[in-house]
């Protein structure tokens, strides 16, 4: 049997693996056993006769395969095998923020005039479209307080396959919600801390709680995927528990926990200590098999845990950790740009590339030649 790529897929194909993801129903893969899954996976979508059709089931559910129509008769070349361009990119719009938030690693509170401009954003925009990226995230601050970020959304649709925002949900009216999901938005990562006693303070907003909830529930209204973002501190660990409980009831995609990084705001008293955090961990594994136990269908991840890959054996993919999936691909397949323009390799490393490789950088993104 024969099999072709579905029309809506893209494929990647880099050193470090194949990334796969389809625009139409916003299924993604990343496959790292080139020898096995990715030879299996390559053999098909590049029309070879598939002996056992079963080995492909899991690419055909995710709409990444479907049987093939006309056989080829010869394969191209692909053009992006091992690129030095990213594949996911963070783009910041705004250091303006409507909260005052603890941790917040960008020190954001009111709109900065060194903030990119409007052109400046459009030419970065049509940058980063020329660089075949397969998802943009748009962030701040708080992207919603942008007045243009509907228009950014517009401008990409159609033409970088995944489009993503990181909000606070403060902001997230139904309709806003519906203007956002016609605009292009596939995906809505939110900020949500612990329940509403703590939220509220650690967000230095009276009502952040449920605001945030109410914002879950416009964009899944839209049918907007929701994924939900949390910063462990040693304030925090039993009200995190406890949320994963109330996002399974919510039916959010993913919940990823990310202990919190001293830099902006945040300072070394907020980070648990080691021992803390191995307790933290098994807390949240004992959590994760009760809520399987009952049936959820919530993602859990948890980064960094490192050297006890071991412990999650048997939970499968519903929790997920570092030491068992991430590699850290800052300035490999990711990259961010902060509002002031300067390009980092993440947001928890916010030292400008511009300082360290200016020479090498300048020949893929142009921002802003004064600099």
């Amino acid at each position: 049997m024969k099999f072709e790529k579905e029309e809506h897929t893209h494929i990647r194909y880099e050193k470090d693996g194949i990334y796969i993801l389809n625009s139409k129903y916003q299924t993604k893969e990343k496959i790292t056993d080139l020898a096995g899954k990715g030879k299996i996976f390559y053999e098909a979508v590049h029309s070879y006769e598939v002996e056992n059709p079963e080995s492909v089931q899991k690419f055909i559910e995710k709409k990444f395969l479907v049987p093939q129509k006309k056989y080829a008769e010869e394969l191209q070349e692909k053009s992006t095998l091992h690129t030095t361009t990213p594949i996911y990119l963070t783009l910041g719009i705004t250091s303006g923020c409507n909260y005052h938030c603890k941790h917040c690693g960008n020190n954001s509170k009111t709109a900065k005039a060194t903030d990119l401009t409007d052109g400046e954003i459009y030419s970065l925009l049509d940058q980063m479209l020329a660089m075949k990226l397969l998802k943009i995230n748009f962030t701040g601050g708080e992207p919603t307080i942008h007045p243009n970020l509907l228009n950014y959304i517009r401008y990409v649709k159609g033409r970088i396959p995944r489009i993503t925002m990181t909000t606070n949900g403060s902001l997230i009216t139904e309709q806003l919600a519906k203007d956002l999901k016609q605009a292009g938005l596939h995906m809505a990562k939110l900020s949500l801390d612990g329940l509403a006693g703590f939220h509220d303070t650690f967000r230095g907003k009276k009502g952040a709680y449920e605001q945030a909830i109410t914002a879950i529930q416009n964009f899944q209204k839209q049918g907007i995927e929701v994924r939900v973002q949390s910063t462990l501190t040693k304030d925090n660990p039993q009200d995190l528990l406890a949320l994963m409980e109330v996002l399974a009831d919510l039916k959010i995609s993913h919940q990823t926990i990310v202990p919190v990084c001293p830099i902006g705001r945040a300072d070394k008293e907020m980070m648990l200590s080691k021992e803390a955090y191995r307790m933290f961990i098994l807390q949240m594994y004992q959590k994760v098999k009760e809520l399987l136990a009952k049936g959820y269908q919530t993602n859990f991840q948890i980064r960094p845990v490192f050297g006890a890959s071991e412990l999650f054996e048997g939970l499968g993919t519903t929790f997920e950790t570092l030491s068992m999936k991430y590699t850290c691909e800052a300035l490999q397949n990711t990259m961010e740009v902060q509002p002031n323009g300067d390009v980092v390799p993440c947001s928890f490393l916010s030292i400008p590339i511009r300082q360290c490789a200016k020479e090498q950088f300048a020949t893929n993104l142009e921002i802003r030649t004064s600099k």
